[in-house]
């Protein structure tokens, strides 16, 4: 009985840091989709007739919904904004785009 105690202690801990570490992925793939998302609003305006015409227009197209799962803490804004996911959470920073270079979240 101790043995098996111990075991699904030691079992239970492992679950947690894999849950841990899977929420820290998905919070990663949701920035990934961000950059991918600005990167194509990014190209489609640069590839538009009227063209490249200021950040605030690329951050104006850009769909920043993520899913049910994810929630904006602090609304994505031009700088950025607070993307959450289960108990945990981080900060994003926004790097504005210009007419050579397309903008980043980080």
């Amino acid at each position: 009985m101790i043995i098996m105690s111990v075991m699904v202690s030691v079992g239970i801990k492992k679950v947690d840091v894999l849950s841990h570490n899977a929420v820290d992925r998905v919070l990663e793939s949701g920035l990934k989709e961000l950059n991918t998302r600005e990167t194509l609003v990014w190209a489609e305006i640069k590839l538009s007739d009227s063209g490249w015409i200021n950040d605030t227009n690329v951050f104006s197209e850009l769909d920043t919904n993520l899913g049910n799962e994810f929630k904006w803490i602090v609304e994505p804004n031009i700088t950025g904004g607070i993307l959450g996911l289960r108990s945990k959470s981080i900060v994003l920073t926004r790097i504005a785009s210009t007419s050579s270079t397309v903008g980043m979240w980080n």
